[in-house]
């Protein structure tokens, strides 16, 4: 049987709260979605921790850029 990693979605993955929540789930074992404005903190949180956080570079309250990021994951799948 093939096991499957749980997977969260973190809105504000790249500071406060949000980059707390990111590292907290990865230490458990999940694989963490982290998205937020600013793409360079981003990328380095991603740099951080490593193959299980996937970082997308998205502003929430822009409808585009939500769809934009939920059209790429849903190629993904």
């Amino acid at each position: 049987m093939t096991q499957t990693k749980q997977t969260c979605l973190i809105t504000g993955a790249s500071s406060g709260i949000g980059k707390a929540l990111s590292r907290e789930m990865i230490s458990k074992g999940w694989l963490v979605i982290g998205v937020a404005r600013s793409a360079d903190n981003l990328n380095a949180l991603a740099r951080e921790l490593g193959e299980n956080f996937i970082a997308y570079p998205c502003d929430v309250a822009r409808e585009e850029s939500v769809k934009d990021v939920s059209n790429t994951l849903k190629e993904k799948n």
